[in-house]
Formats: structure tokens, sequence, C-alpha cells
């Protein structure tokens, strides 16, 4: 459920990726508009008002890639535009040519730009012009000329509906897919929203409930110091199963409002490693799965990485657990290989893996491969999604190969030393 609220800043950017689009759209249109008229002998006059145009619009091109006043570019854009639509009107002969046509493609392209009171100014103006050129032609028809001859007028309006028609198709077309895309992803966002909803309060309740129950068991007073000992560890595992569940819920707000920090510092990497497999050797008897070997991949030297420890802890707790949590026989293997100007770390396991329709799904936040909340598994799928997002905050990257019924293999490599790190270890030092 990557869902992020929108800013002021990506309105910006539409806007700017928008103009760029119409900027280019108009050389184009500026283009074949200057073969038309040089294969129709329209005059002079209309060649050169579509070459000062491809001139004018190129600049307006880089000027919104590269300036940071785009509602500045914005309204250029509208003042030239209704200058050439104005001359376009005047010598390509007035309502008898294809100007009219271009008045309603610019304004169609304009909608797409403009806040709904700048539109409206943008209406009005468009309007005013209308208005002015209906006057003229209604009450001085010898302002614009006349085609030499009918077979000119029919070529030039047709092929400048056929300019129009052909880019209000490609906006509306992209409109439509761009509206159902928005639309389906509210309905996944909202049948995620769902299934998390269902899946967190499974979670919370069950350590909340051995908490509460426990609690209150030992608060009775008569209990053996045996039993008060289970109790006790009952109660130390659920607050920590709940810290967890909170911990992740809050890194993943962290992660999607881009406000997370790292804290890089040296990690001798094979002391590291050790020390990861000793520790979940121990979670897997906890489990009562210590009938599984897991192995240690080393490599030859003992070097050192640049990484913010408790995170590194984060990823590789996330990729063991999981391993842990689908595997029941075999082996789990971790494992690290130096290659060259980077690191590969592995997690293999002889799990129950992962279905070819489930792979795309992985690493989406809050989804799991249970739809019940009452899955043998539990957990509230949200570990890998923070586990890629913590690797690639590293100039890293995280997959992974699967075969049901046959195990998984979590791959992820990270540069030896980050642009982020380099940064970091030379203001320490």
């Amino acid at each position: 459920m990557q869902t992020f609220r929108a800013t002021k800043g990506e309105f910006v950017d539409f806007e700017r990726g928008f103009l760029i689009k119409i900027s280019l759209t108009s050389i184009i249109i500026s283009t074949v508009g200057l073969l038309i008229n040089f294969a129709l002998g329209l005059g002079i006059i209309l060649y050169i008002i579509p070459i000062v145009s491809i001139f004018v619009y190129g600049l307006l091109f880089f000027l919104a890639r590269k300036t940071q006043n785009v509602i500045f570019v914005k309204w250029l854009f509208v003042v030239i535009t209704f200058i050439f639509l104005n001359l376009l009107w005047v010598f390509n002969y007035g309502s008898h040519g294809p100007a009219p046509y271009f008045f309603i493609l610019i304004y169609t392209l304009l909608i797409f730009i403009f806040s709904k009171n700048q539109l409206i100014v943008v209406t009005a103006a468009l309007g005013l012009n209308i208005a002015i050129f209906f006057f003229l032609d209604m009450y001085y028809p010898g302002v614009t000329e006349d085609y030499g001859n009918e077979t000119n007028r029919i070529v030039d309006v047709y092929t400048g509906l056929v300019i129009y028609a052909f880019i209000v198709f490609i906006l509306i077309f992209n409109a439509k897919n761009n509206f159902i895309n928005e639309y389906l992803k509210a309905k996944t966002s909202d049948n995620v929203k769902a299934n998390f909803l269902d899946n967190i309060s499974h979670e919370i309740r069950t350590p909340l409930n051995a908490i509460v129950g426990f609690s209150s068991i030992l608060s009775a007073g008569v209990v053996s110091d045996e039993d008060r000992e289970e109790y006790v560890g009952a109660i130390d595992e659920s607050t920590a199963a709940l810290l967890k569940i909170v911990t992740d819920i809050l890194d993943v707000s962290q992660i999607e409002a881009g406000g997370i920090e790292l804290h890089h510092e040296k990690i001798v990497l094979n002391d590291f490693l050790s020390e990861t497999q000793i520790k979940h050797q121990k979670i897997l008897k906890g489990k009562g799965k210590e009938h599984i070997e897991f192995s240690l991949q080393l490599p030859d030297k003992n070097v050192e990485i640049h990484f913010d420890k408790h995170r590194f802890e984060q990823i590789f707790s996330i990729l063991l657990d999981n391993a842990i949590k689908f595997t029941s026989k075999g082996n789990i293997e971790l494992g690290c290989e130096v290659k060259y100007s980077k690191f590969l770390f592995w997690v293999k396991d002889t799990g129950i893996g992962i279905e070819d329709d489930f792979k795309d799904k992985v690493f989406k936040s809050f989804t799991k491969k249970e739809k019940s909340t009452s899955g043998k598994f539990g957990g509230i799928g949200i570990g890998l999604f923070l586990a890629r997002a913590l690797i690639e905050l590293n100039e890293g990257k995280l997959w992974f190969t699967s075969k049901p019924d046959k195990g998984t293999i979590f791959y992820f490599k990270i540069p030896r030393i980050t642009s982020f790190s380099k940064f970091l270890t030379s203001n320490h030092k």
C-alpha cells in the first residue's frame, strides 16, 4: 500500500512535464503546418509564421525544463500561443481555414495545466478573442482573404482537422488510461487496507490478550514459581512481538514519508554474520525447529562494511525470520560474497517457496501470502517491503528466486562504499 499524499511540488512537476510535452506538440504541429503550406503554395507569410513558432516553442521547451518558475512559463506559453493563433486566423483565411480547430485544441491542452481560477482567466481571454473574430467575420469579411481555389481550402481545413482529432485522441486516450489505472490502484488500495486492518487487529489482539491474560493470572497471586516463570516468559515474548509490529508500522510510515534517517558506521562483516547466525539458531530452537540445519558461508577475508548497524540487523532479521517461519525441514543458509565493488548477501531456505502468481506482490507493503487472518504463519506483510526499502536507501538491490515446495533464495547486493557512507565517514574523521 504505497500511497502518497500529492504535494505542491508533485503538481509543479506534472505541470512542467506537460508544458514540455505540449511545447514539443506545438513544434510538431508547426512543422506539419509549414510542410502543408509549402505544398499548397499558400504564401510566404504562412511559411514565416510556422518557422518562427518552431523556434519560439523550442525556446519554451528548454525554458520549461530549466526554470524553477513554472507559472511564468505557463502564462508565457498562453500569450505566445494566442499571438500565433491570431496570426494564423488573420493570414490563414479566418474561419474558412483550420484556425478555429486549433483554438479549441490549445484550450483543451491548457485545461490540463491550469487550476480552476487560472482557467477562468484563460477561458475569458479565449472567449473575448473568438468574439472579436466573430464580429470581424460578420461585419468586416474582407479582413481575411479567401483561398486561391477550393482544393487548397479543402486540403488545408481537413489536414488541420486530422491533426486536431489525432492530438485530442491521444489526450483523451491517455486521460482514460490514467483514470482506469488510478481507479484500479484505489480499488487495490481499498482491498489492501481492508486486509491490513483485519490482519493488524488479529496480530495486535493476540499478544495483547496474552499480556492481559497472563498478567491477570500473576496478579491473582496463586501461581507456582514454575508457572510464574512460564507466564512471565510468555508476557515478554508477546511484548516483544507487539513492539515489533508497532516499530515496523512506524518504519513503513517513515519510509513512505521520506523521513527515515541512517547512521552509518563500520561493521566487521564476518563477526556480524557469525553473531547473526548464533542469534537465529536460538530462535530456531525456541520455535522447536532445532532439527533444521543453519549453515553460514563467509568471505575469505574479514572485511568491513559501512552501514547503519540497526538497519543492517533489521534486514537480516526480516529475511531470516521469514526463512524460519516458512521452513519446517531441511536447511537454511546465510551467506556473503565480496565481488569487486559490491557485497552480495543471500538467505536460502528449503521452505514452502513462493507461487508464481504471488511473486509480483512479495515486496508490496501490507501484503501477505495468507489471505485469512487465521493462517498459521502470522505477520502483517510489511517485512520484505521494509527490507527492500532499507537496501535501496543504501544504493542496493533486493531480489529472489523461488520454487513452490522447493524453497526460496533472497539475494541483495550493496556497494562496498556507498556515496552516502562516503559522505558520513568523511564528516566523522
